[in-house]
């Protein structure tokens, strides 16, 4: 079983304020099963839970969500963390550093979405 799919489902629900029987197109035992690892969901059901979360399949299964989502109680006090950081941001070279570091993470993303889109084609041609 896919443990870090599992704890996914888990943390992307949580950081939405969603009880299990509140996701749409899921009972609440399949989820269940889902968040403890006892089973995997289908392509389908796949597709679904990603389009849910608006994300990938591939940050679905493997990338680590508890790094990117944090409870809804917990985002104002991030958003005002991230805005005294801002703040601090003062000499150009940081900024331009920030700036390469971004760009490399979107063309990382853009290779791995490029793969996906591939791997999707093969599985499932539309």
């Amino acid at each position: 079983m896919n443990t870090l799919f599992a704890k996914n489902c888990e943390v992307l629900r949580k950081s939405k304020g969603w009880k299990q029987s509140e996701i749409e197109g899921f009972s609440v035992s399949t989820w269940s099963n889902y968040e403890n690892g006892r089973s995997v969901p289908g392509f389908d059901d796949l597709i679904k839970i990603a389009k849910l979360f608006e994300m990938s399949i591939d940050d679905l299964l493997f990338t680590d969500q508890s790094k990117h989502h944090v409870k809804p109680k917990k985002i104002t006090r991030y958003s005002t963390l991230e805005s005294e950081k801002l703040s601090l941001v003062e000499d150009e070279g940081d900024v331009n550093e920030i700036s390469n570091a971004l760009q490399q993470r979107i063309q990382e993303l853009e290779k791995r979405l490029i793969k996906l889109e591939k791997l999707v084609k093969k599985i499932a041609p539309f």
